[in-house]
């Protein structure tokens, strides 16, 4: 309803400017230009036809190919990655599958370092693949050490046309049977090709940016239902979780992060960004005394989280960690698992805390509250309530018994169902069933919802339009000037300061909807 309302808006103010136009034309009367006249009226509105529809062009292109997403910057493309190696009386010895992935991320993030996990992971399980990255120096330093091929690439913005083009040569070269892209900018700017394009879908993504993906693995029941609610068809959307791995690490030293060895300590690992509700963390800890917290993440909250915890007197049991790699010799010397997030789509944190057996306390977001079982493996308290919050996490501490409860079914759960053998058999299971169903692989399940292609289309033309009248408008009273016109029509100032407010509220038009 809100796309179709803006959308009149703008036709309205479309059918006004073209009135005023027609009555601005019709008060100039007859006027003699001459050739110099038409000349300036031909190349004004060629030019601005030209620039002001390149432009839309442009931001139009930008938004829908994904380059305007802020979250999620690096891009990862993994060619050809040999999807299962069949049985021997499954397939000839010379014909094998293969697969590859892209990823869009950033430098830090989950979803950043599950692609890490998993690729590591199917490098393990004897998976031939290749992968595209951006040149994050860690990230590239993990995958090469495991022997993973890798092709450097910026996949920077709109006007960044040599990744594209880099990105075709890799998967002609590699020639996949299969690609798994990860998040929303890599999903659309993955190449066409014949093999299958699988779009991970690992939180609130905006269907429009996997028109090309054939299929979608989503890691939660509730964004697989969320995906087949915008219009995908249920048998191209599959649910595909993901997993975790111990790292053989000791407990870090408390007395290297300057926290006493008796006190309670709770870790958090995560983004340091709104979403991750980590205000409201260090809130309840304002009534847990003598209790500690480590904030294991980077992000664009950090100062502020550090303000709000010198304000509150917090400074002295709160330790900012920054990015760590070493999470498990940060979970073997914690005593408990927060995981406030306001918005969640899954958490590998859950399957974290699960596999290094430590009690878990999560808010009811949509990803911790598919997977937790209350009062069984971990609990859970109301999205947004500090009070909630301190008295589960005060209850855990208070009951060494109920702590060890929830680790160890946690840690039963994890054994069962998350493993890496777990999650890799699930992984290239589904890989070979698409693979071996019947399908045009060059046909693309371009499926979407329909308010998004409809007031898209609208707004680019009702933008494209506004400009074409405002170029013609504009040109014509330049060339009437040129021609020695010696009075401007009020009409025609009227139109001209219409246009100008047309075009400001198309750009915002185009902005809100896409």
């Amino acid at each position: 309803m809100r796309n179709l309302l803006i959308g009149a808006g703008l036709f309205g103010i479309l059918a006004l400017s073209s009135y005023f136009a027609v009555v601005t034309w019709i008060d100039l009367g007859e006027v003699s230009l001459g050739w110099f006249g038409w000349l300036m009226l031909g190349l004004g509105s060629l030019l601005t036809v030209a620039l002001g529809g390149g432009l839309m062009a442009l931001v139009f292109y930008s938004a829908r190919r994904g380059h305007d997403d802020a979250h999620h910057d690096q891009s990862v493309f993994r060619a050809p990655s040999r999807a299962e190696e069949p049985a021997p009386d499954d397939k000839p010895d010379d014909e094998d599958e293969a697969g590859g992935r892209v990823m869009a991320g950033a430098r830090h993030g989950g979803a950043e370092t599950f692609f890490v996990t998993l690729t590591l992971a199917l490098q393990r399980a004897g998976v031939v693949q290749e992968a595209a990255i951006r040149p994050h120096p860690e990230r590239l330093g993990a995958l090469r050490a495991a022997g993973v091929p890798i092709t450097p690439l910026r996949l920077g913005g709109p006007l960044d046309l040599v990744s594209p083009w880099r990105l075709r040569r890799v998967a002609a070269r590699f020639r996949p049977d299969l690609c798994l892209t990860w998040m929303e900018r890599a999903s659309a700017r993955m190449p066409r090709g014949p093999y299958l394009t699988v779009g991970r879908i690992g939180g609130y993504y905006k269907p429009r940016y996997f028109r090309t993906c054939d299929h979608l693995a989503c890691i939660t029941p509730k964004l697989v239902e969320r995906m087949v609610g915008f219009g995908w068809p249920v048998e191209r959307v599959h649910f595909l979780p993901n997993f975790t791995e111990v790292q053989a690490q000791p407990p870090v030293s408390r007395a290297a992060l300057d926290t006493p060895a008796q006190a309670p300590v709770l870790l958090s690992l995560a983004r340091l960004h709104p979403n991750k509700g980590l205000d409201l963390l260090l809130r309840a800890l304002e009534a847990l005394p003598g209790v500690y917290l480590w904030l294991a993440g980077e992000g664009p909250q950090r100062a502020e989280l550090e303000a709000q915890a010198a304000a509150a007197g917090l400074t002295e049991r709160v330790r900012f960690l920054g990015w760590r790699d070493d999470r498990s010799a940060l979970l073997g010397a914690s005593d408990l698992v927060v995981f406030p997030s306001r918005q969640e789509g899954f958490g590998t944190v859950i399957l974290e805390a699960w596999a290094h057996g430590k009690p878990l306390v999560a808010a009811a977001a949509d990803g911790p509250a598919g997977f937790i079982r209350p009062e069984e493996d971990g609990l859970l308290v109301p999205v947004g309530s500090v009070e909630a919050l301190r008295a589960a996490l005060a209850r855990v501490l208070a009951d060494p018994a109920l702590g060890h409860r929830l680790a160890a079914a946690g840690r039963t759960r994890y054994l069962r169902e998350f493993t890496e053998a777990a999650g890799v058999a699930r992984t290239l299971s589904l890989f070979r069933d698409l693979l071996q169903a019947p399908h045009d692989r060059r046909r693309q399940a371009r499926r979407t919802h329909r308010g998004d292609v409809d007031v898209d289309i609208i707004v680019f033309l009702e933008s494209g339009g506004t400009l074409l009248l405002a170029g013609l408008i504009v040109a014509f009273a330049v060339a009437r000037k040129k021609a020695g016109g010696a009075n401007w029509p009020r009409s025609l100032v009227v139109a001209n300061a219409l246009v100008i407010s047309v075009v400001g509220l198309s750009a915002l038009g185009l902005v809100l909807l896409i």
